[in-house]
């Protein structure tokens, strides 16, 4: 996981490096799980080991698959993306009242996300 974002200049990734705090072999599963729905074109529910990881993250699995693919509808143009708490404390940080897409985020993590 990198402590410090290094911004992609290359197209529309956000960034060089990871965010999410996970191991290796647990983001490649998720990722590879992702790549998949979006190839499918259809709603799968969330296998339990993926849920598992996703409510360590704080994030509803429920709402995982409509974070990814719909990124623009929750984040905007937003500089700053992440759990509803995340973005408020870097909002603070910037001097910022808040960011665009702070509020409509909260739907896709659980309350118990700080």
């Amino acid at each position: 996981m990198a402590g410090e974002p290094e911004v992609h200049l290359g197209g529309v990734r956000a960034s060089d490096k990871g965010f999410l705090g996970l191991d290796w072999h647990r983001y490649l599963a998720l990722l590879r799980w992702t790549a998949k729905q979006r190839l499918k074109g259809q709603l799968a529910t969330v296998p339990k080991n993926l849920q598992v990881i996703l409510s360590e993250l704080g994030i509803e699995a429920s709402m995982w698959r409509d974070l990814v693919w719909n990124y623009k509808r929750y984040f905007g143009r937003s500089g700053c993306a992440g759990s509803p708490h995340a973005m408020a404390a870097d909002a603070r940080r910037s001097g910022k009242h808040h960011y665009s897409g702070q509020r409509r985020i909260c739907e896709c993590f659980s309350t118990s996300v700080g």
